[in-house]
């Protein structure tokens, strides 16, 4: 598994699988042929090296949702990110409540999925990743509504 997703949710290694796949630049990437249709979860990491500082303690993750459709969705992360790129910094701050834009625009975003499996449910998989991320920092990823300092 990706040491940074381990890290960041403070797992040891026989408690969560490795991601169903990766995509490592959202902005840079453009084919999605690859994704799968299927429901599932997943996770954006700032691809520059920033962690956002939380509680207790930092983490490079953006944001963590989830999708009915895998590949729908991240190829509608993908356009919003790189529509957000092409924008002046005037035309970006009317658009505040994209937030998960504008920290992909600034420190760039990897993309990591997990699939649903069994009777597993898109919400089941987004709220287990959350609930790892909030017992290890004490606040949810700045793509998903916190707002902390960054360095």
């Amino acid at each position: 598994m990706n040491r940074d997703i381990k890290s960041f949710l403070g797992l040891k290694d026989n408690e969560w699988r490795e991601p169903d796949g990766s995509i490592p630049d959202i902005l840079s990437f453009g084919d999605y042929s690859s994704i799968p249709t299927k429901s599932g979860a997943y996770i954006i990491v700032a691809t520059d090296g920033t962690k956002f500082i939380y509680p207790r303690g930092r983490s490079s993750v953006i944001y963590i949702g989830k999708a009915k459709s895998l590949k729908r969705r991240l190829t509608n992360h993908y356009k919003n990110s790189r529509g957000m790129s092409t924008m002046s910094l005037a035309q970006r701050l009317e658009l505040w409540h994209y937030q998960r834009y504008q920290y992909i625009k600034e420190f760039g975003g990897s993309l990591h999925w997990y699939t649903t499996r069994g009777t597993q449910t898109p919400e089941k998989l987004e709220h287990d990743l959350l609930a790892y991320f909030y017992d290890k920092y004490y606040s949810l990823p700045v793509g998903n509504g916190a707002f902390p300092k960054f360095h």
